[in-house]
């Protein structure tokens, strides 16, 4: 098949983003499986500025068109967006705006491609072929890592300070609302397929709709689970020192770090001895450092930042534990599935997803939202039962081959693009 793929970022915006992960690993095992595949996505990512040039690039048999001139890694803005960017309150990662709507413009890139070697089936991250779907014929195919309705309980949630809810009120709130009914729900309708990355993600999808629309959604909607590549993502026979819990992804309170902090200081208390190495970087990444020097534990922590994808294994292996205090409505995170892989249990709330693909005192441990305590009560079960957690650690490998590798999940999907292409 030849394959076009809609993403607005990619491994290359963003090194350890999951829905960008879950795209490279999707992506390459189908060019590996004999596909031609095209990632069409925004502009070149280049530090502090735009790139207005096209930009051709091959990375492992997989072609990606980044197109100049279009907001790197983001989407467009939205005419909710757009007057309080003008006025400098709006702060989107400190990224320059392009002067190009990646929409119309992968439009043109698709058409110009499509000319010289037509597409057998467009694969959407999400409504990234939004600017497609309407002018084309070929079936389109979308991956949901999240919905509408729980965007806007994660950003409620998130609301700390008045700049916080000033945002979520004025901002967020009327323009998730506003692709919901007005874009997004006519979007989904146009699709041949739609796949969630778990049951619980695929339920809450559906109750954004109501009626005949909901059994017309509900009949092209799959789960397929997110797949890591099993042979990099594999237990290590060195024997790690000490007791160390990892945490991979963006440094802040949404994710629950601060929570980490805290239960690291309740387990000092505890004279339990136990590191952290936190993977990742985020605008709060200077409050939850301070945070840690407050409680005195900021010896306790290795703040590495951004690590590539291909390159975490030893960290994964260098582990005890992956801990994962989340307070969002999670799809199927992808660094879940790496944990398993590794051999690593997961101590993680039952937050969306999360309740699904872990299987409490088999391969991790649930423990109470927002309770810190819990989570070094949890931790120090473990740390004083070594035989408990290498038989969880055991279970995990097994979860991981059996649910989330590469090889399961393309395998999954060349089987439904092969029936939706038109022959």
């Amino acid at each position: 098949m030849n394959i076009a793929v809609f993403s607005r970022s990619t491994t290359t915006h963003f090194l350890s983003g999951g829905m960008e992960t879950q795209l490279k690993n999707l992506v390459e095992g189908l060019s590996e499986n004999g596909h031609k595949v095209t990632v069409i996505t925004t502009s070149y990512p280049a530090e502090g500025d735009i790139v207005k040039e096209n930009k051709l690039e091959n990375i492992n048999g997989v072609e990606y068109f980044y197109i100049g001139n279009t907001t790197s890694g983001l989407l467009p803005l939205t005419i909710f967006e757009i007057p309080w960017k003008m006025i400098g309150y709006l702060d989107r990662g400190n990224k320059k705006e392009g002067e190009k709507n990646y929409f119309i413009e992968s439009l043109k890139v698709f058409n110009e491609l499509n000319g010289k070697n037509k597409f057998d089936v467009i694969i959407s991250q999400s409504t990234g072929a939004q600017g497609v779907i309407e002018n084309t014929d070929i079936p389109v195919v979308s991956i949901l890592h999240g919905t509408i309705s729980g965007e806007i309980k994660n950003r409620y949630k998130s609301c700390k300070t008045i700049k916080n809810w000033f945002r979520f009120l004025l901002i967020d709130l009327p323009k998730l609302e506003a692709e919901l009914i007005l874009s997004n729900r006519k979007f989904f309708e146009m699709n041949a397929a739609i796949v969630s990355v778990s049951n619980i993600l695929a339920s809450q999808f559906l109750e954004e709709y109501s009626g005949s629309q909901k059994e017309i959604i509900k009949n092209k909607l799959s789960v397929i689970y997110n797949g890591v590549d099993s042979e990099i993502f594999s237990p290590s026979d060195a024997k790690h020192k000490g007791f160390k819990l990892l945490y991979v992804g963006r440094i802040d309170y949404e994710k629950g770090v601060d929570l980490i902090i805290k239960a690291i200081s309740e387990l000092k208390l505890m004279n339990i001895d136990v590191t952290v190495d936190l993977i990742g970087g985020g605008i709060e990444e200077h409050s939850l450092k301070e945070l840690a020097k407050s409680l005195n534990v900021y010896e306790k922590f290795n703040f590495l930042g951004q690590i590539k994808n291909d390159k975490l294994t030893k960290y994964y292996n260098g582990a005890s534990l992956f801990v994962f205090p989340s307070r969002r409505l999670e799809g199927q995170p992808m660094t879940v599935a790496e944990s398993f892989c590794c051999g690593l249990p997961v101590v993680a709330t039952k937050s969306g997803g999360l309740s699904e693909i872990i299987e409490d005192s088999v391969n991790g441990v649930f423990v109470e939202a927002e309770n810190y305590i819990d989570i070094a009560d949890k931790i120090q079960a473990l740390f004083v039962d070594k035989k408990r957690l290498e038989q969880m650690s055991k279970n995990a490998r097994k979860s991981g081959l059996l649910n989330f590798s590469k090889v399961s999940m393309v395998k999954k999907y060349e089987k439904l693009l092969e029936s939706v292409r038109i022959n």
